[in-house]
């Protein structure tokens, strides 16, 4: 991770250029053509690359930005807080559309 932090002034001078480019300490800010800044938050699940917009600078500060990264990453419906979504498994005796509490019950009365 980068250990020089992105400060207000350097986010103002960045001018837009034909491709959008990104300017990043851990938190980015995508610089696209029509000249917005954006804050974005990468992050890898399931073994794809996804990102979360935190919003547009400069309606959101460093300060909040960094916030906002704190409260996305601490919610407990974050993807990497969820566990890996698991295969089916074959030899199941219930259909997985099923209700496990459901499904015991049937299994007992059996």
């Amino acid at each position: 991770m980068p250990t020089n932090k992105l400060s207000v002034l350097e986010i103002k001078n960045a001018k837009s250029v034909a491709e959008p480019y990104k300017m990043a300490d851990g938190l980015h800010v995508l610089v696209i053509p029509s000249g917005s800044k954006l804050w974005r938050l990468q992050y890898r699940f399931g073994g794809k690359q996804r990102q979360i917009a935190l919003g547009q600078f400069p309606q959101l500060g460093v300060a909040d930005a960094r916030l906002e990264k704190l409260k996305a990453i601490s919610r407990p419906s974050a993807p990497w807080s969820l566990p890996e979504p698991e295969a089916p498994n074959a030899a199941s005796p219930t259909p997985p559309s099923m209700p496990p509490c459901v499904a015991s019950a049937i299994l007992r009365t059996k």
